[in-house]
């Protein structure tokens, strides 16, 4: 098995305690990603995002899953990464995951309404209906005026309308 396959499976099976709280101490106090810290090549990490997207699209999802899981462990601060593997997760029926990494997706850019548009999706396939109003709701004000996410805001408002109508209400049902 090659040191890239391990790491995917497990990124910190080579590393001893004493390394492992080295990391950490760095990561810490210099502020500095894993891949930084390993001396990843950013360059390296675009190929495997590529890499991962790729499969991401060939519908290979549990293969993207891997790469993207790798991805979020060396740059934690990327956000289309935290988007491909919450996307990963969401598709292989790992709605809960996915509603997490959707979650560190959102940190990282306040204004952008689709990782709450995606968790609304998830929270739906969880059948958590008045969670998912409130995803939307939140996805819509997000996008505020931002001509960027205003199909990301059309598509939370139309999904909010049909969550609503099939909501029977009080006494209903």
């Amino acid at each position: 098995m090659t040191a890239t396959a391990t790491a995917f499976q497990d990124p910190f099976a080579d590393f001893s305690d004493k390394e492992l709280g080295e990391l950490l101490y760095s990561f810490v106090h210099n502020f500095k990603t894993l891949g930084e810290i390993n001396g990843i090549s950013e360059t390296s990490l675009d190929a495997l995002y590529n890499l991962a997207y790729s499969a991401y699209r060939a519908g290979r999802f549990s293969d993207a899953l891997k790469v993207f899981r790798f991805l979020v462990t060396f740059d934690h601060l990327e956000k289309r990464y935290w988007m491909g593997f919450a996307a990963c997760r969401q598709m292989t029926k790992e709605y809960r995951g996915a509603i997490d990494a959707y979650a560190v997706a959102s940190t990282l850019d306040l204004h952008d309404p689709a990782p709450l548009l995606h968790t609304a999706e998830c929270l739906l396939a969880l059948d958590l209906r008045d969670n998912a109003v409130g995803a939307l709701e939140l996805a819509v004000e997000t996008a505020g005026e931002d001509v960027p996410y205003q199909a990301a805001a059309e598509k939370a408002r139309a999904m909010l309308d049909i969550t609503r109508a099939g909501d029977p209400g009080p006494g209903g049902a």
